[in-house]
C-alpha cells in the first residue's frame, strides 16, 4: 500500500511540474484558411483571390508567437514583437493586432478579423496579404 501511495505521489509531481512549464501563455489555437490575396500599395490594387490552404496556430510556443503552415510543407514562426490590442477597421469589422517579425526579420502588423470570412491580414509597408475561407 505504502509504494502504491509513493508511485502516486511521485507521478502527480511529476505531471504537474512538467505541465506548469510546457503550457503556454495563452490559450493555444488555430485558424484555416483556403483563398488568398496580395494588395500593392503602389498600384493600389488587389489580385485575384487564389486558392491556397493555409493554417496559423496562435500562442504556439511560450512566448505566444504564431506559427504559419502551408499546404506544400512549409512552416513559418512569426515572432510576436507587441501586446495584442483590439480595433476596428474603417467599416466597423473587429480584429486583435500585434506587430511581429517574419522568417527574413522582416517587422509587420498581424490583423486577426473576428469574422473568418474577412480572415487575417499581415501588413507590411508597402504589401497586404489576406488571407481568407469561403
Amino acid at each position: 500500500m505504502k509504494n502504491t501511495l509513493l508511485i502516486f505521489v511521485l507521478t502527480f509531481a511529476f505531471f504537474a511540474f512538467t505541465s506548469d512549464s510546457s503550457v503556454p501563455k495563452g490559450d493555444q489555437f488555430r485558424v484555416d484558411y483556403n483563398h488568398v490575396a496580395i494588395y500593392n500599395k503602389e498600384t493600389k490594387k488587389w489580385s485575384d483571390w487564389i486558392r491556397a490552404d493555409h493554417t496559423f496556430v496562435f500562442n504556439y510556443n511560450l512566448r505566444n508567437d504564431v506559427m504559419h503552415m502551408k499546404a506544400n510543407g512549409d512552416n513559418f514562426v512569426y515572432k510576436k514583437m507587441t501586446e495584442v490590442e483590439d480595433g476596428k477597421n474603417d467599416i466597423g469589422q473587429e480584429y486583435q493586432a500585434f506587430s511581429a517579425l517574419d522568417e527574413e526579420g522582416l517587422r509587420f502588423t498581424l490583423l486577426l478579423y473576428h469574422d473568418k470570412k474577412v480572415g487575417l491580414m499581415m501588413i507590411y509597408s508597402d504589401v497586404k496579404i489576406q488571407f481568407t475561407y469561403f
